[in-house]
């Protein structure tokens, strides 16, 4: 989960990416690495994360990450950003 902290909405993001953090790793622990706060010179510490109090920018994988781990990790992800939107618990 990445954060720009350049804009007024990013207290109520950063509280959101948490929430959404928290609900990947009480399904699967660890899943989520947590979330990176961005801003400064050379930094776009906006993200179009301005646009809405609900705006958060999920990063997955990586450089030592399989297509298959990241079909994973998607696959979690949906399930509980779905659970998250109807206000199911999870």
């Amino acid at each position: 989960f990445v954060v720009g902290k350049e804009h007024d909405n990013y207290s109520k993001n950063l509280d959101l990416a948490n929430k959404i953090s928290d609900l990947v790793n009480n399904k699967i622990p660890e899943l989520s690495k947590g979330i990176t706060l961005k801003e400064g010179i050379g930094v776009n510490g906006i993200y179009n994360q301005d646009f809405s109090y609900n705006s958060i920018l999920i990063e997955i994988g990586g450089v030592d990450n399989n297509i298959i781990e990241v079909s994973n990790t998607i696959s979690i992800l949906g399930e509980v950003l779905a659970n998250y939107i109807k206000g199911a618990n999870i």
